[in-house]
């Protein structure tokens, strides 16, 4: 069974688990920074910074947080803003549990996410999904109608990206 929660906040970490998130927040950065091109300085982050204003739910591999989900709901929608696995739990379902949790136990009517256009593995994910595309200078703005998709039997749920 995969191991997943919604946190609070920081606390709710142990000192290592809160190293390992910001190790994968870090991988993240990194991993956009290459397929983007881009040569920026990453900031110095905390995992409070990474709360503020936003809620985070984890992925656990015998206590060790293996990927991650920073999103927040305003005004009804979710806004999907990281969503990351570190590589070698990719395809084990930790992003199909951290989706599943907030479908869950959230509650929003529409979800939203954008994405780079040459970061496919995301865009096609998220299109099987049954998110709706639209594209503006090399980013795709994807949306999620959560009551039309349950009307025709589907589901918010994930792959691992």
């Amino acid at each position: 069974m995969i191991e997943a929660a919604i946190l609070k906040d920081s606390t709710e970490l142990t000192t290592d688990q809160q190293k390992q998130l910001l190790g994968l927040h870090y991988a993240f950065l990194n991993y956009q920074r290459s397929v983007l091109g881009v040569k920026i300085d990453v900031p110095e982050l905390t995992t409070a910074l990474l709360f503020r204003g936003n809620r985070i739910a984890v992925a656990l591999e015998a206590g060790r947080v293996v990927g991650y989900c920073i999103y927040r709901v305003i005004s009804g929608v979710l806004k999907l803003r990281t969503l990351f696995v570190a590589e070698e739990y990719r395809r084990s379902g930790k992003m199909t549990a951290l989706i599943e949790l907030i479908s869950a136990r959230e509650v929003y009517a529409n979800a939203q996410l954008t994405v780079h256009q040459k970061c496919r593995p995301a865009y096609n994910l998220f299109t099987r999904l049954g998110y709706v595309a639209s594209e503006l200078d090399g980013w795709l703005n994807l949306f999620f109608d959560r009551h039309a998709n349950l009307a025709n039997n589907k589901t918010t749920q994930s792959a691992v990206v």
